[in-house]
């Protein structure tokens, strides 16, 4: 594996993880966050792989996900995840990211990433 790679792959892991400390401690938007990264970094980490050169600068998972013809469950899962790169960090005059995301949403949030990270730990073995 290239080490740009594996060094995505890494710091993916290390999101997740972090988004799973977050939940436990009912920090849910900074979880929302930390799952999207885990899977966007993942997914860049399998583009580097896959095609031998840096991926997009995009935040948008879907682009990525169907661009490396990743499963179509997994692109549901980047469908899912994409607009919380977003939502999860910035106010808007309606509401702060603190104030609306609930347990549930988050566990969906991490199902997607979790299934995202390990689908690509199994391709880049």
């Amino acid at each position: 594996m290239r080490i740009e790679s594996k060094k995505f792959l890494e710091q993916a892991k290390m999101d997740f993880e972090a988004g799973i400390k977050n939940m436990e401690n009912k920090i849910f938007f900074v979880s929302a966050f930390l799952f999207q990264q885990a899977a966007e970094k993942s997914l860049k980490a399998f583009w580097i792989e896959k095609n031998k050169e840096n991926p997009p600068s995009t935040h948008n998972l879907i682009i990525l996900a169907e661009s490396l013809n990743l499963p179509e469950d997994l692109i549901e899962c980047s469908k899912v995840l994409t607009p919380h790169s977003v939502i999860s960090r910035y106010p808007t005059g309606e509401f702060a990211p603190y104030e609306i995301y609930s347990e549930a949403e988050v566990l969906r949030l991490k199902e997607c990433s979790e299934r995202i990270l390990k689908w690509i730990e199994e391709q880049l073995k």
